[in-house]
């Protein structure tokens, strides 16, 4: 991007038009030397995948000069450096994280649940809101060009890679995941059938997005997959008591650390951040590193020490966070901590659930991982604000939102 002069010499003032739909590029008067025309010729980065070309047509009266503009894609920043810090050090820069959601996990058609694509001046919006760290939720199956091989398409790849540069060169910390997209993995951790052609799939995608990354400095981090075999257990009944459904998810996550550790460079010694059992933090406590229990590996291992994270999500409870009509079971909670109730309510939380649930869950995480020297990460974490019908109070369930926000993020 930038902005050059353009001279004209013409005994008259001419016109001056531009191709039609070159929307990234403006012509302002500028000053009149003589028969001397001058304009300023403004053009917008290019934060695009491709080259773009437009013409500016110049016509003093019966004459005519079409002067042809290119712009070549700008160059992808690569952030070299060190690799100094252990995955503790790093959990202790990362202050304030924020997802980029629905947008590049998206299957196929980056946006396609938004409407919008990440541009540049988003990611400056996340540094000056005051976030330093950004998880990127990302889609890779769906752009797998050969099925045989796992190619991913070059063309995805830089897309991604030009994003993650943004974040960094804003001076933050980006975890750069392999998303939902369809399921492919974490909707079929208790079909054994799928574990060869998962390992398969796992090894060669995360080989790739190593390779692309490798120069790459510590304020990228890889997040090895989201939520595996939270669909499985939550709608469909099924329990971690499964051991060999605990260790197959133990062993993708494996196949990625051993994938990304084999590409060298940065990667050596990268931290890398794995997930518990449908990132919920009662199951990945009660049945992941549990290896005194089962004779079936319950965490995976890294070769390079001091840098693993674990990661949760907390979206608890269900019924306050997430839940979006009531049930025979049960239903939605409007007010949620101990100073939002609402007088003879039945969507109070109950206070088992509000501030000592959050305490509790926490301090597992901690007794569990993070007292062991593994950081722990909350990956995604909020609650849903309602529009609520008469007789309920709007602005105490507002408040309640804001109040779980900040008690969760504290």
């Amino acid at each position: 991007g930038g902005t050059q002069t353009l001279s004209v010499q013409s005994p008259e003032k001419p016109t001056l038009t531009i191709t039609e739909g070159a929307d990234f590029l403006t012509l302002a008067e500028a000053s009149v030397e003589g028969d001397v025309y001058n304009y300023d010729v403004t053009l917008a980065a290019n934060q695009g995948e491709k080259s773009r070309s437009a013409s500016i047509r110049v016509v003093p009266g019966t004459s005519r000069k079409d002067v042809a503009i290119s712009q070549a894609v700008q160059p992808i920043d690569v952030p070299t450096g060190e690799m100094t810090h252990s995955a503790k050090e790093l959990a202790a820069l990362m202050y304030a994280g924020i997802n980029i959601g629905n947008t590049m996990e998206c299957p196929t058609d980056e946006g396609a649940w938004s409407g919008y694509k990440v541009n540049e001046e988003y990611i400056k919006g996340l540094k000056a809101a005051g976030f330093n760290a950004v998880r990127i939720p990302c889609a890779w199956d769906s752009y797998i060009t050969d099925k045989t091989s796992y190619e991913i398409d070059a063309k995805w790849l830089n897309r991604v890679a030009r994003v993650v540069s943004w974040c960094i060169q804003n001076g933050m910390y980006v975890v750069l995941n392999s998303h939902w997209d369809n399921g492919w993995l974490e909707d079929n951790i208790f079909d054994a059938s799928k574990k060869d052609a998962i390992n398969a799939e796992q090894k060669a995608i995360w080989t790739q997005i190593a390779n692309k990354f490798k120069d790459y400095d510590e304020h990228l981090l890889f997040a090895a997959c989201n939520e595996p075999g939270m669909n499985e257990t939550s709608s469909k009944g099924k329990k971690w008591t499964d051991a060999e459904a605990v260790a197959r998810v133990v062993e993708y996550e494996q196949t990625m650390i051993d994938a990304v550790r084999a590409t060298g460079g940065n990667n050596a010694s990268r931290t890398i951040i794995v997930q518990g059992l449908g990132a919920d933090i009662s199951n990945t406590c009660n049945y992941m590193d549990n290896a005194n229990e089962t004779d079936v590996a319950t965490f995976p291992t890294d070769k390079v020490p001091d840098r693993l994270m674990v990661e949760v999500h907390f979206y608890e409870p269900y019924q306050f966070c997430l839940m979006d009509k009531d049930e025979n079971w049960g239903n939605m909670y409007y007010y949620w901590g101990k100073d939002n109730k609402l007088a003879g309510s039945n969507r109070n939380t109950p206070d088992a659930s509000a501030e000592a649930w959050v305490d509790a869950q926490m301090a597992k995480m901690k007794a569990k991982f993070v007292d062991k020297g593994i950081p722990v990460i909350l990956g995604e974490y909020a609650a849903t604000f309602r529009t609520l019908g008469e007789g309920e109070n709007q602005e105490l369930h507002d408040k309640s939102v804001a109040y779980f926000d900040e008690y969760v993020t504290k």
